[in-house]
């Protein structure tokens, strides 16, 4: 892989900035394949220093005010293909044929924002983003031709930050947020396969989980019951997305004396979880597997207002809305405590006690909500096949400076 690039940028009176970059990169596609590719990914971005302003600068309680604003280009020329192949699915006589596709990955960002800070005690930062991701099948490669596909994704992100100035209690406090909607775009009727349960369809979300709307026992048999088309027949639909659309994070520092406290609790929202283990254990199907307690509100004639199907329900093998769990938790990331048990001069010895993941608030009655079974990859968020769950760790510590 060959890479040329250059960068500048230009400040008029410290109030107006203009910065831009050109980036060129070619080379081959991995695993020594015949194929070269080049790609030129520009980038810019304005920023008006605001509380440089005259009318701004000599008020006082305002100390930075930054409006910017940018667009700019990546690509993902020169790793890992497979970080962004899709997997195209066809329907056969046995089922599904799946043909794995190498893509050139091109995304485009526009985004802006502000950082305004008031007398160097509370901090405001904020941006939106809008970024289109075109993959586009590499020649040469195929044996048909593939259309090529668009992931959009719109965006907020934004924190406060505040610190508390004091004699011998001081502190900071800062709380972030983040926003996002993501659309899966392809030109042609065509289903992206990740798994069993999860597809890329036209205009919605990526690691969409696709299948049969369950809508409770009959309330005469107790068999389950779905959502039906016109016809009769079962109608496949989008029952949500294993991609959170909220995440949330507060981080405490406290120091009091000798004294210092670190805290960390993190929660996200807006995503559904499929755990493969309540697959079996919630499903009364006559198969030979251990059940969970669930399975002691199954519908009987004699508890007919339930959402557990009958026993014997084969049915329920089909993956469904029955399956999927909100995947929506608080969580107490962290929390330290430390103490300086010896300072001369530069020299001291500070001991702390700590603890990571000691506390999570969830309806997900899998071990972990925030776990993934298909690794890094967007088209398999959300997938609990056995995963190892994030641990509760308790660690003790010393820190010397001598």
């Amino acid at each position: 892989m060959h890479s040329v690039g250059t960068q500048a940028g230009y400040t008029y009176r410290n109030r107006y900035a203009l910065e831009g970059s050109l980036r060129f990169d070619s080379g081959r596609v991995p695993h020594a394949l015949p194929v070269s590719q080049s790609v030129v990914n520009p980038a810019l971005q304005a920023t008006w220093h605001a509380g440089n302003e005259t009318f701004l600068a000599t008020r006082g309680w305002l100390s930075q005010l930054d409006v910017w604003a940018g667009v700019g280009a990546t690509s993902n020329l020169g790793r890992q293909y497979e970080q962004s192949y899709l997997r195209y699915s066809t329907p056969t006589a046995n089922g599904y044929s799946d043909l794995r596709i190498i893509n050139s990955s091109h995304t485009l960002q526009h985004d802006a924002g502000l950082r305004a800070a008031w007398r160097r005690w509370l901090t405001l930062e904020a941006s939106v983003y809008q970024r289109r991701t075109t993959e586009t099948p590499i020649k040469g490669l195929m044996s048909r031709n593939f259309p090529a596909t668009e992931v959009t994704n719109q965006g907020l992100e934004a924190s406060l930050s505040a610190t508390w100035p004091g004699h011998k209690l001081t502190g900071r406090t800062t709380l972030a947020a983040a926003f996002q909607k993501n659309r899966f775009r392809v030109p042609e009727n065509l289903l992206y396969r990740a798994n069993e349960q999860q597809w890329l369809i036209n205009g919605q979300p990526m690691s969409a989980f696709y299948g049969y709307r369950y809508l409770g026992p009959d309330a005469a048999t107790g068999a389950p019951t779905y959502l039906s088309t016109a016809n009769n027949s079962l109608a496949y639909e989008v029952l949500g997305s294993g991609l959170p659309r909220q995440l949330f994070n507060l981080t405490q520092e406290v120091a009091y004396g000798r004294w210092q406290l670190q805290l960390q609790a993190d929660a996200m929202g807006g995503y559904q979880v499929y755990n493969q283990a309540l697959h079996k254990l919630d499903s009364p199907d006559g198969f030979v597997f251990n059940g969970s307690r669930r399975m002691l509100m199954r519908w009987t004639p004699n508890n007919r207002s339930t959402d557990v199907p009958a026993a014997n329900t084969s049915m329920l093998r089909t993956f469904s809305s029955y399956q999927l769990q909100p995947g929506d938790h608080a969580r107490l990331t962290a929390l330290i405590l430390r103490y300086k048990a010896w300072s001369k001069a530069e020299r001291e010895i500070t001991v702390w006690a700590g603890g990571h993941n000691l506390l999570v608030l969830s309806r997900y009655r899998g071990f972990d909500p925030n776990v993934s079974s298909g690794g890094s990859a967007g088209t398999q968020a959300g997938l609990d096949l056995g995963a190892y769950p994030v641990p509760r760790t308790v660690v003790l510590g010393v820190q010397a400076t001598l």
